[in-house]
């Protein structure tokens, strides 16, 4: 299979596009407080040290979920990730981690980074079943319409034994 391309039943995991950052942009705002704009994937998607995936629904064509990483010399680190509410608890965030982690270690990442907000624990049950560990909490870091809200940062070394 080809890098980008992996298949899931009913989606796929690809490269995100330029014509993809309008829905990208339109799912962030719908999933986050503090939302990437277009101009934000747009610009993303030329930086050399970014690398950014979408899910695709395979019946509908509509981009469903985004992961944008950066990588810097041998450090890794998970920029944004979401999937839309009503296709979550599929597999596709785990999926896209998987690329993502895959794609940085085998590129010379020695460890991945992510900052997440400390009352997601949707998310922070992932990340810890993927082997993050948490490394530091920033204080109030997000503001959100209910008030601050802690950041844990978590980490996650890159195996050498599976490249991932």
């Amino acid at each position: 299979m080809a890098p980008g391309s992996a298949q899931l039943p009913g989606y796929r995991i690809r490269w995100m596009r330029p014509e993809d950052a309008e829905a990208a942009s339109g799912l962030s705002q719908a999933v986050f407080d503090l939302p990437w704009t277009r101009e934000h994937f747009v610009t993303e998607l030329h930086r050399p040290l970014a690398r950014a995936w979408v899910v695709e629904d395979t019946t509908t064509g509509e981009v469903v979920g985004f992961l944008v990483l950066w990588l810097v010399a041998d450090q890794a680190e998970i920029a944004t990730v979401a999937v839309a509410p009503d296709h979550r608890r599929r597999g596709l965030a785990r999926a896209l981690m998987d690329r993502a982690l895959r794609e940085a270690c085998a590129q010379g990442a020695r460890q991945v980074d992510l900052e997440v907000r400390a009352d997601n624990q949707a998310a922070l049950a992932l990340y810890h079943s993927l082997g993050f560990q948490v490394t530091g909490r920033r204080r109030g870091y997000y503001y959100t319409p209910r008030g601050p809200t802690d950041a844990l940062l978590m980490r996650r070394p890159c195996r050498a034994s599976n490249g991932g």
